[in-house]
């Protein structure tokens, strides 16, 4: 209105706490009255928690991550958590930039991905409790996840060998792991021979 006094808002003036754990913000108009709104003092852990039996899913991250040549790329992902009974981990690898190195399409930038957000994200996990999923555009596709035996070994996780003559004096090691003691962070993986597949119902409803 014209001729009438500017409206003058200024910084918090008090901060009274309510007996609900809320903090009561009080501003001072000088032009007409003191207002105030209630805003919650510490986080809304609501938001945090995912409803019992129901699927959980993190935030996207970036991640960069080197193409073939060595040139610099970058993607997001997220790990979501399926729901009971069978309580798998989900990485989710979505590319974003048709102009960086698909993981979908390149095993050696998927399988560095993988590797890395293992070490540190999923590192104790047991790997069969694991799975890989990678978006590109409108495709979304599961693939297998394989461990690197010689790497497997040479870290000394636990393993059976069994010697096999295959005659002329000379056998072979046949070499057999449990599946419950490949863990996260523990060996290297990859997904080198790995074929793209349709995703499971369970997993899609995870990723939504």
């Amino acid at each position: 209105m014209s001729g009438s006094a500017p409206t003058r808002l200024l910084p918090v003036a008090s901060l009274n706490s309510s007996a609900n754990g809320c903090v009561l913000l009080r501003r001072l108009d000088f032009a007409r009255c003191s207002v105030g709104w209630v805003v919650p003092d510490h986080p809304d852990r609501r938001n945090l928690r995912a409803e019992r039996g129901m699927p959980y899913r993190t935030a996207f991250l970036d991640l960069t991550y080197p193409d073939e040549s060595g040139r610099p790329c970058a993607l997001q992902f997220r790990i979501a958590i399926t729901a009971p009974p069978e309580r798998l981990g989900i990485i989710h690898l979505r590319h974003v930039n048709q102009d960086h190195q698909s993981p979908l399409l390149s095993s050696i930038a998927r399988d560095h991905v993988l590797n890395r957000i293992l070490n540190v994200y999923l590192g104790g996990v047991a790997l069969n409790a694991i799975r890989l999923v990678v978006e590109d555009g409108e495709t979304l596709a599961l693939f297998a996840i394989e461990v690197d035996i010689h790497d497997y070994i040479a870290r000394g996780n636990p393993y059976n060998a069994t010697h096999i003559t295959t005659g002329r004096g000379t056998f072979s090691e046949r070499v057999a792991i449990r599946s419950e003691s490949v863990i996260a962070g523990r060996a290297r993986v990859h997904t080198a021979h790995a074929k793209p597949v349709p995703v499971p119902k369970d997993i899609a409803d995870a990723l939504r």
